[in-house]
């Protein structure tokens, strides 16, 4: 099945605020589901998918006490990343939540989406701008969307 499922809508309607309070409810009513949340542009580097990605394994890895080494190389960070996905899920729950993904900066392609796993255990619930580059590739993908 498809883990991910996208919301969009025009920018300013309250997708952040939305995915915020979803992950915090989400975790507070599911103890058992590790929730791991990025919202794009609220930090440096939080706009560069590569910085992301690594930063998602780092949590991954020490939460789910993971051994395998993180790579610094973006196309194997992306193998990584979909491996860690599917090995914490072996032990555990996992959603992970990511806003904005039309903020992404254009290194490495990010709003192809091809960075984010076609299958896996794990669910991710992202949002985008509607019309945006990110939002065809999710409904490309065919992800579950809301407006």
């Amino acid at each position: 099945a498809n883990p991910v499922f996208g919301v969009h809508g025009p920018s300013g309607e309250g997708k952040s605020a939305l995915l915020a309070q979803f992950a915090s409810e989400y975790g507070k009513l599911r103890p058992g589901v590790h929730v791991i949340t990025h919202f794009v542009g609220c930090a440096p580097n939080s706009a560069d998918v590569r910085h992301t990605l690594h930063r998602l394994c780092e949590e991954l890895k020490k939460r789910f006490e993971l051994l395998e080494e993180i790579p610094d190389e973006y196309k194997e960070l992306r193998q990584t990343f979909a491996r860690f996905l599917d090995l914490a899920s072996l032990t555990g729950r996992v959603l992970v939540v990511i806003d904005g993904l039309n903020q992404f900066t254009d290194a490495n392609r990010p709003q192809s989406l091809d960075w984010l796993p076609a299958k896996s255990s794990a669910r991710i619930v992202v949002s985008t701008e509607s019309d945006s580059t990110s939002h065809r590739a999710l409904q490309y993908r065919k992800s579950e969307l809301l407006e």
